[in-house]
């Protein structure tokens, strides 16, 4: 039996959705995210495995396989959605189960189909052949779009409460999601833009050909960077809310502010490269949303530039100080709780006026 370079692309798409897939849902079984991401990359490789069965003479043998239910095409783009919405808050399984509602009907319309007998399932699929052509080729690509955009939409928003919650943000993860949906929103414009020309069997196999290796393409890239991205998930960022009324900021007092600074200088709890606001809340024994709102209105700025900025002062102090000449520019920065190098020169920019090293420069002979 002989492959295309088509058969190729879509098996090498097939082998590395199914298998990433799977591993992301076994490695954690309690983690929704993963469970997520996982599922969705299956469902976006399940379509190779019923064109790989069509081309390998799968449906002369049995024909009943044209109508096996591993297409998942409406289920791709919301998983994808649902995925991001996980990383930033808790999700119900009311939610998820919404959202899936078509990719589910899909899923049993075909599966119906997959259980009558094959001449009459054919005879049905034909009559409303045109309305799947539009569906198939319009609708799916207009439906995913907009879950697509409305992702983006999410990922901005975690962007904005990400500086409220995080020490270092996550923008790694943020770059990636944002990557990720711009790639698959260019499959689905390609798809839709094409879709005419398919239909009518106009260039259809290398229109498909193309479509194939951007499906290959994708999968891969959400494989490989998925993995690396699922230990900087999001944890929920519900008490990550700036204090929107007068009666919310109310109850906190500038003492409190003043005594929660000091704390932290005094343990150097902002050393901890991956602090968030929940940890510093427990180990101040104040409510996370309460903590946020304090260093809202007296610090006047987000938890971020908060624990950033005691970060610079205490940089600015080991590089005055000569008994610390033997770490280097990037082990200061990582010693005051900077996460990389890149981070820590442009928030010490920002804040001081110039970069580490002019710092030092300026500083060292003078004593801490």
């Amino acid at each position: 039996m002989s492959f295309s370079l088509e058969d190729v692309f879509r098996i090498l798409g097939l082998v590395q959705g199914l298998g990433v897939g799977l591993a992301l849902i076994c490695f954690k079984r309690k983690n929704v995210s993963l469970l997520l991401l996982g599922s969705f990359l299956i469902a976006f490789a399940g379509p190779s495995l019923s064109w790989l069965i069509r081309n390998a003479g799968g449906l002369e043998l049995y024909p009943r396989l044209l109508f096996l239910p591993i297409g998942f095409y409406f289920l791709v783009a919301p998983l994808l959605y649902l995925y991001v919405k996980s990383l930033g808050t808790v999700i119900s399984r009311k939610l998820v189960i919404a959202h899936l509602t078509l990719g589910l009907i899909e899923f049993g319309f075909l599966f119906l189909l997959f259980l009558l007998p094959p001449k009459l399932a054919r005879t049905w699929w034909s009559s409303i052949n045109e309305i799947i052509d539009f569906v198939y080729g319009v609708f799916l690509n207009i439906y995913s779009l907009m879950y697509l955009i409305a992702t983006i939409v999410i990922v901005k928003k975690f962007e904005k409460k990400s500086l409220n919650f995080y020490s270092n943000t996550q923008k790694k993860l943020l770059r990636w999601i944002l990557f990720t949906t711009s790639i698959l929103i260019i499959v689905y414009l390609y798809q839709l833009s094409t879709a005419y020309f398919v239909i009518n069997d106009i260039s259809r196999n290398t229109i498909l050909l193309f479509d194939s290796l951007l499906a290959v393409i994708f999968i891969y890239w959400v494989s490989i960077a998925g993995i690396r991205q699922i230990t900087l998930g999001f944890a929920s960022l519900e008490v990550a809310d700036e204090p929107n009324s007068e009666n919310e900021k109310s109850d906190v007092t500038s003492a409190e502010y003043e005594k929660l600074t000091e704390a932290i200088r005094l343990d150097k709890i902002f050393a901890n490269p991956d602090l968030t606001i929940t940890e510093l809340a427990a180990q101040l024994k104040i409510p996370a949303k309460r903590l946020s709102k304090i260093i809202n209105q007296f610090g006047k700025m987000n938890f971020n530039r908060f624990i950033n900025e005691l970060r610079v002062e205490e940089a600015k102090s080991l590089l005055a100080n000569p008994k610390n000449d033997h770490l280097t520019i990037e082990g200061i920065g990582y010693q005051a709780g900077f996460k990389s190098k890149t981070v820590f020169n442009t928030f010490f920019k920002s804040t001081v006026g110039m970069t580490p090293s002019a710092y030092k420069k300026n500083n060292s002979s003078k004593p801490s």
